[in-house]
């Protein structure tokens, strides 16, 4: 082959590698992405919020009437501009006399029932008070009646014991007259009746002090509920009297006065006769501790007496004697005692009494000074008063003389006043509830007291009773046939005496149920107080009818305003509730809007706003501030925006936009917003970086996983730490581009 030839050859063959090179370069560059790419800036970011809305009132007022009051005529309409005291509306005036005929019957109805249900709750309490006293008495008299059965049987009992001592002493026995455990439960027994007695006294004391309580009580809460007629009927009748009564309180002054010093010397007096009653007192006590000394001296001289028999009975005589005397002495001591405690019960409550008829006198002569000045003011307002026409009667004041008091003249009551006691006015039962409820802990603790001390009674007799059946059945078991029918007859008169005592402890017990009974408080009844507030709610109603018949029925604007909805027809009814619903001018008007819950944190209280009005023409209103920002009540995902508006600014119903911009922090990794990338696991970015290759250097992607602090509608902030501040940032590609991409920068886009 010639040399020439495999030139050629060679040629050829460098030519098809370099066209093949070419061809392969073309291909790859065809498969390589280009991108644009940018380092993250410092900058801070820009937020904006904007939504449409329109202009409400910032204020609205409801107008309301009574229901069920024709409509005449109506002057307005939605949308109707008025200004205040404006009519709105006519009610029809028969309609409204109607019921206000119908409401004061209603009132007066009401009213007459409240009285009768005052006088029957009276009678109810002075019932009661009866039924109280006649069980207390049967309680008395039970008492009384079993005491007379006990000491009769006690009576046959000591003589049937009397009979068996003297057949004894008659045999020469032994009498037992040193029996010293029966004395000491006899003591015993005579100082629980004593203690019984004591505590019954001092229940029946606190039962009659609750009933004075109870019957004080139920007639002050009768004279304050008195109604506002009756008073107003007295106080015409005490102006007819008031010379009369000025008089004759003088002279119930000058009276008082003399009773006054009558009550200081009868209080004297009755401190003299406490004074004597206690040295009485004191006396009886020393006899009776004398008796007691003398009892026991005669006890002493039994057991000397002892040795001869004779003597013995001849001393043992004359000590019962004695100590029957010193008994009969005792039991006078103790009658001389309740007796001097009786008076002075009586003289404190003379004395109370008299301080009570002094308070009395005190205050009328008050309420006659004070009647006085009325009557004087009256007198003079009356002597001032022009004759023109009434305002309320329309008719002409009489030139005659006027017997009638000034004050009679100008007090007209009207009859919305009418029975405003009752409002106030509480239950005589809730009243008498309340006083014996204050005294129920003490009532309690009486009543324990007694059932104690009565219980303690039946055990020191119980134990007497059976000391003596014992020791008669060991006597028994030891004596003739005379001395076995004496000690049977001993243990017949025992068995009497326990049969009284038993009979009286059931009567006792059935009367004191009885009492307590009787005494049971009373339910609650509410019925007064429920019937006072009705009546309350029925004047606030005649007080409106009277209010609409004065303005001859005609409604009127409260104040200046936009009629912004009306639930009126002419001809019909008004409705219970709002008649006219108006926006208060006044109070100038606002702008809502509505934006996505998620937008919460680019906006807030007092952020400027720029609203642009809908239509053609109307230029932005800045310098406007965010008055709140609320959750909507329609849905849970949006916010409700207010801004205030000032005066003449937008009409209600206008339509406008709104704008908040608000300006973050700086921040030092900021790419464009293009440049952030999102798979199912996280959000990354793509940074250039160069890597070696037979071909040379060339340019790759990394995929770096990043988070978002902030961003906008152009760029986002990247937290620092995942790339740093010189990193070329990819931000488009006109391919897919995954790890480790080969790319080629577009030199136009970078920065």
């Amino acid at each position: 082959m010639s040399r020439k030839k495999l030139v050629s050859i060679l040629a050829g063959f460098l030519a098809c590698m370099l066209l093949f090179t070419i061809l392969s370069r073309a291909a790859d560059s065809a498969g390589i992405a280009n991108v644009q790419a940018e380092i993250p800036k410092n900058i801070s970011l820009d937020h904006s919020v904007s939504g449409s809305g329109k202009v409400v009132q910032s204020r609205e007022e409801a107008v309301s009437t009574l229901p069920d009051i024709k409509v005449d005529t109506i002057y307005v309409s939605v949308g109707s501009q008025v200004e205040a005291n404006a009519a709105l509306f006519d009610l029809n005036m028969e309609d409204i006399r109607e019921q206000l005929l119908k409401k004061k019957q209603e009132l007066k109805k009401m009213q007459l029932q409240a009285k009768d249900t005052q006088s029957r709750n009276a009678a109810d309490a002075q019932k009661k008070a009866i039924s109280q006293n006649q069980a207390a008495q049967d309680l008395g008299l039970a008492e009384e009646r079993g005491n007379q059965d006990i000491n009769a049987a006690a009576q046959n009992l000591e003589t049937a014991k009397q009979k068996l001592e003297e057949y004894r002493k008659s045999q020469g026995k032994d009498t037992g007259a040193d029996d010293t455990v029966r004395k000491q439960l006899e003591t015993a027994v005579a100082e629980k009746t004593a203690a019984l007695k004591s505590a019954q006294d001092e229940l029946m004391a606190l039962r009659e002090e609750i009933e004075q309580e109870v019957k004080q009580a139920v007639e002050a809460q009768n004279n304050a509920n008195m109604s506002e007629a009756e008073e107003q009927k007295k106080k015409e009748e005490s102006e007819k009297a008031a010379l009369e009564e000025q008089q004759r309180q003088s002279e119930s002054q000058k009276a008082a006065e003399e009773e006054q010093q009558r009550q200081s010397e009868s209080q004297k007096a009755a401190e003299e006769e406490q004074q004597r009653q206690s040295e009485s007192q004191k006396a009886a006590e020393e006899e009776q501790q004398r008796q007691s000394e003398s009892q026991k001296a005669a006890e002493e001289e039994q057991r000397r007496q002892s040795e001869s028999q004779k003597a013995a009975e001849e001393e043992q005589r004359r000590q019962s004697e004695a100590q029957k005397a010193a008994e009969e002495e005792q039991r006078r001591q103790s009658e001389a005692q309740k007796a001097a405690e009786e008076e002075q019960r009586r003289q404190s409550e003379s004395q109370k009494a008299a301080e009570e008829e002094q308070r009395r006198q005190s205050e009328a002569q008050r309420a006659a000074e004070e009647e006085q000045q009325r009557q004087a003011e009256a007198q003079r307002a009356a002597d001032a008063l022009p004759r023109e026409q009434s305002y309320e009667t329309g008719e002409q004041p009489s030139l005659e003389p006027d017997n009638t008091s000034a004050q009679a003249k100008l007090w007209k009551p009207s009859l919305s006043m009418v029975g405003s006691s009752q409002t106030t006015a509480a239950d005589p039962a809730q009243a008498e509830q309340d006083v014996r409820n204050s005294y129920q802990a003490d009532l309690d603790a009486a009543e324990q007291k007694v059932s104690d001390a009565r219980t303690a009674l039946e055990n020191a007799e119980a134990a007497l009773s059976a000391y003596e059946k014992e020791k008669l059945e060991q006597e028994a078991a030891n004596a003739g046939q005379e001395e076995q029918q004496l000690i049977e007859a001993v243990q017949s008169s025992q068995q009497a005496y326990d049969a009284a005592v038993l009979s009286k402890k059931q009567s006792v017990t059935s009367a004191a149920h009885s009492l307590e009974s009787a005494g049971a408080p009373d339910g609650s009844d509410s019925s007064a107080e429920i019937s006072a507030l009705e009546q309350e709610a029925l004047e606030l109603e005649i007080t409106k009818l009277e209010r609409l018949e004065k303005e001859n029925g005609q409604i009127k604007a409260p104040i200046a305003g936009i009629i912004t909805k009306l639930s009126l027809t002419t001809g019909d009814k008004t409705p219970d509730g709002m008649a006219v619903l108006m926006a208060d001018t006044s109070a100038g008007n606002k702008f809502t809007a509505q934006i996505p819950a998620g937008q919460e944190k680019y906006i807030a209280r007092n952020d400027e706003v720029t609203l642009k009005p809908s239509g053609a023409g109307k230029q932005p209103i800045t310098g406007l501030k965010v008055e709140s920002v609320s959750m909507s009540e329609a849905s849970e995902d949006m916010l409700d925006v207010t801004v205030n508006l000032p005066a003449d600014a937008l009409e209600i119903g206008e339509a406008a936009e709104f704008k908040v911009e608000k300006i973050s922090k700086a921040y030092p990794l900021c790419v464009p917003i293009s440049a952030v990338n999102e798979d199912s696991k996280e959000k990354f970015v793509y940074v250039l970086q160069e890597t070696d290759s037979v071909l040379g250097t060339e340019l790759t992607v990394r995929k770096v996983a990043v988070k978002i602090l902030d961003k906008n509608e152009s760029y986002a902030a990247l937290e620092e730490g995942s790339i740093s501040s010189d990193q070329k940032i990819i931000t488009g590609s006109d391919k897919n581009l995954s790890e480790g991409s080969r790319v080629r920068l577009n030199d136009t886009g970078a920065k």
